[in-house]
Formats: structure tokens, sequence, C-alpha cells
């Protein structure tokens, strides 16, 4: 059985101890001591401020360290003279708060960059899906090139419910179109001229697709010869309706043997493109040329009908033409 605590089993010097008594007790002890002598220069200690962050002296010595240390930064990076003017600035700052919001001002500035960069890389592979577009003798319409593309998964495509974005897609195909057309009708009209330097087919193919995978066709430069009087807005609508002429009711090899006739009429008034300097290629079709081909060839349209300019496009069979 537990021993029971009374007054006469109980050690006289615990019941005279108050616990809280003698805790104030130690805390007076503790703050009465006498003070310790004083060391030398303790003086100037007690007289000079803190140095802790906050204090204004201790940032204008971090700043003066860091305008010392950028000077060796640089002289071991290779700096362009714009980025060495940023990082003066940057290191001349007094406060971390004032780097910090720097920092973060880099940060979204390198999120505008890569934004401008994915537009960018998207307005490249408009470009030379457009080129395609225009030399390729059966595409008879800007139609088809959206559809085509993200069959081949082109990369920063917008989403398709992206109404705005696609809108935009849209409109970069069509100015980038019309833009193409014209340098390539323009080139075509120059090399007809007897003192061209590009009269030959292969010489002409390479002025208006060096640097691209895309192949020349000469139907544009026939539809020149044969309607001289056309002018820039019939000239591609003429265009089209022959490639659709020559396709309606016509097998394959009908085809290939209607454009190998304009080719070997070309090769006898401009000469042999195996004489030129450039290599000509073969009649391999890359895929995503074939892809191309395939949703151009969907679109239907009607001699009657005109393509529209940048800007002048009819939203109303905007639709349509996308089917």
């Amino acid at each position: 059985m537990a021993e029971t605590f009374t007054p006469e089993n109980i050690d006289p010097a615990l019941c005279s101890s108050n616990p809280a008594n003698d805790l104030l007790e130690r805390i007076r002890n503790r703050t009465t001591q006498p003070s310790t002598p004083a060391l030398p220069g303790d003086e100037e200690m007690e007289d000079s401020p803190l140095e802790t962050p906050l204090n204004p002296s201790n940032t204008m010595d971090t700043a003066r360290s860091l305008v010392n240390y950028s000077r060796l930064v640089k002289r071991k990076m290779d700096l362009s003279d714009a980025a060495s003017v940023t990082f003066d600035q940057f290191c001349q700052t007094r406060s971390s708060e004032e780097r910090q919001a720097l920092f973060f001002a880099h940060i979204l500035q390198l999120l505008e960059l890569a934004k401008k960069s994915d537009k960018a890389d998207l307005w490249k592979n408009v470009s030379s899906w457009v080129k395609a577009f225009v030399f390729g003798p059966s595409t008879i319409s800007y139609c088809g090139l959206n559809k085509a593309m993200r069959e081949r998964h082109v990369a920063d495509l917008p989403e398709e419910d992206d109404i705005v974005a696609v809108n935009l897609l849209l409109a970069s195909i069509w100015s980038k179109g019309t833009s193409q057309r014209n340098i390539y009708k323009t080139n075509v009209k120059k090399s007809m001229e007897s003192r061209s330097t590009f009269r030959n087919v292969a010489v002409l193919s390479h002025r208006l697709i060096k640097g691209y995978q895309a192949y020349g066709s000469a139907l544009p430069c026939w539809c020149l010869k044969q309607y001289p009087e056309l002018n820039d807005e019939d000239f591609w609508p003429k265009v089209d309706e022959t490639i659709a002429m020559f396709r309606k009711d016509q097998t394959q090899e009908q085809i290939d043997i209607c454009f190998n006739t304009i080719y070997e009429d070309d090769k006898a008034a401009y000469g042999d493109p195996a004489t030129a300097d450039h290599k000509t290629v073969d009649d391999a079709i890359p895929d995503w040329q074939k892809t191309l081909r395939k949703h151009a060839n969907k679109v239907q349209t009607t001699p009657a009908q005109k393509k529209h300019r940048i800007g002048e496009v009819d939203t109303s069979t905007k639709g349509e033409q996308e089917q």
C-alpha cells in the first residue's frame, strides 16, 4: 500500500520551499550580479551601430562587395556590352529586395522571349508549308493547310477549340500564301526576259526554293505564258482553275503526261536543267507533302471564285473553305 504523505513524515525543508519564489530569487540574483570589468574597445562597440541586415551601413558594404565581385565575374565571363551594363546595375542595388525584384523582372522577360520563340517556330513551319502549297502542282487553294499540318503533328499549333488563335493562324497562312505567290509570279515573269540569268528551269527553281524542302512546279510559268494579260488578282485563280481542269476526269497517268509535256516545252525554250549548276531532285515526294496534297485535293472551288487578299476574307465562306 502506498505511503500517505502527512506533515509528520515530510521533510521540513520541503515544507518551507516555494518553487515560484525560488525561481524569482534566481532571476533577482542573476540581474543584480556585479558587472564585469570593462574590456578595451567596449566603448567603441557600444557607440557603433549593430551590423544587421537592416542596417544601412551593412547594406552599403554588401553593395560595394558585389560591385567588386562583379568586376571579377566579368573578366571570367564573355558578356556582351549590354549584358555587362545590366549586370553592373544589378550589383549596384542596395538591398536584397531590389535584387529579388530584378530577378523576377528577368524571369518575366524570359517567359516573354519563350512565347515569342514559340510563335517564331510556328511561323517558320507555316512558311515551309505555304511554300510547298505554292509550288505544288496539285494544291488548288489556301485551304487544307491547317488540317494537313495537324495531321502531321506540326509543333506549336493552337488547339482547335481556341477560335481566336486558329483565326490568327489562318490569317498567317493567307498572308504568307499571298506573299509567296507574288514572289513566285515576279520571278517567273523576270525569267522570261531574253537577258534573264535564270531562264533555265533548274536555275529558276533554285532561285525560288533554295533552302526549302519543296519541289517547284512549271505550271504557273505555263499559265503566265498562256495568259499574259491577266492582272495579279485574276492570275492565281486562273492557275487554280487550270489545275482543277487538269485533274477533272483525268487519270494520274494523263496528269503526269500533261505536266511532262509542259516541262519538255520549257526545256526546249529555256534550256535543259541538266546543264545547270544546280542538282535537280528525284521524283520522290516527302510524306508531309503527300499529306498536304491529300487535304488540298478535298477542297472544292469554283472557277469564278477569286482569292481574297488578307484583310478582305469573307467570314461567311471561311468555315466552308476549311471543310
